[in-house]
């Protein structure tokens, strides 16, 4: 991959990768405030309704963070000129999908060989 295309994805990934840090700071800022402000008559409907919604904050939290860390080791392979090269059989990952997945490690085949397997 040449250098010109390689710094339009770190681009591409720096971005991502501060828009979605702001977002995880604000939902962790809301699952917080959800849980100061629990229902104060004790309503086990309310209660639940609270609890439901801080873990459904926190799932999506602990995923963008996933994310996150996949954009670092993206950006890791960009440095080192191993970025568009699949981690299964080393060829070029297709330009298609590194434009629609940026932190994209394995190349269409290989990820479809892990999802069969039950690797995702």
């Amino acid at each position: 991959m040449r250098k010109t295309e390689r710094d339009k994805y770190r681009k591409r990934l720096r971005e991502w990768k501060s828009r979605l840090t702001g977002t995880v700071e604000g939902m962790r800022r809301e699952a917080l405030e959800q849980d100061e402000a629990a229902p104060s008559d004790d309503s086990m409907a309310d209660h639940g309704t609270a609890q439901y919604d801080q873990d459904l904050t926190l799932t999506l939290v602990e995923d963008q963070q996933e994310t996150i860390q996949a954009i670092d080791e993206a950006l890791a392979r960009v440095e080192s000129t191993d970025y568009g090269k699949c981690d299964g059989c080393k060829a070029p990952i297709a330009k298609a999908r590194l434009d629609a997945l940026p932190h994209a490690k394995l190349c269409v085949d290989c990820q479809e060989l892990l999802e069969e397997r039950g690797e995702t």
